[in-house]
């Protein structure tokens, strides 16, 4: 943990939970993440021969909660340095390589009151921008500043299937969640 951080960013920190399962590969972070935007959709079906003025529309449940994060990494000491944060943007990536059939890939989060209990969800997308300066340490080259926002969608229910061999897949209990917090 960074000691140049305020006390508050310290607590937001170790509040935070950010794990790839089934590895448990914890993400690490330099400052506090945020979460910039979330995003829920009703499912509808519309008659299309009414004969009304308005389509007739029955409801057929929602989507799954979209969430989108955000953190950064500075390249500025010992701690966080060339290696550690490539690794760590490595462990981040590995989520959508490193994986076997057996194992449906989660993310395990918990942050702040937008996401209060351990909840799993998807990792949709991950997008990293670098500056174009370059910090040089221990041998080890990065860019100097850089910017991680990924897309997440709640995973509370899974349809695993079975393998090849006919086997149901393994898979950690998802977690249920309260619906008062979506």
């Amino acid at each position: 943990m960074d000691y140049s951080l305020t006390d508050y960013d310290r607590r937001l920190l170790a509040s935070c939970v950010f794990t790839v399962l089934p590895n448990g590969a914890t993400i690490n972070f330099q400052f506090p993440p945020r979460i910039i935007s979330e995003n829920n959709d009703s499912l509808w079906d519309e008659s299309q021969d009414a004969r009304s003025i308005e389509p007739i529309k029955v409801h057929r449940g929602s989507s799954g909660r979209k969430l989108n994060m955000e953190w950064e990494y500075i390249c500025t000491d010992n701690t966080w340095n060339p290696t550690k944060i490539s690794e760590t943007l490595r462990l981040l990536k590995a989520y959508f390589f490193e994986f076997n059939g057996f194992f449906y890939p989660l993310l395990l989060i918990k942050y702040t009151e937008v996401i209060p209990i351990p909840t799993h969800f998807r990792l949709m997308n991950t997008q990293i921008d670098y500056s174009p300066e370059i910090a040089t340490s221990g041998g080890s080259s990065h860019p100097l500043y850089t910017k991680v926002n990924i897309g997440l969608e709640i995973a509370t229910t899974l349809n695993t299937g079975m393998d090849d061999s006919g086997d149901k897949l393994k898979q950690e209990p998802l977690r249920a969640c309260d619906p008062r917090w979506y």
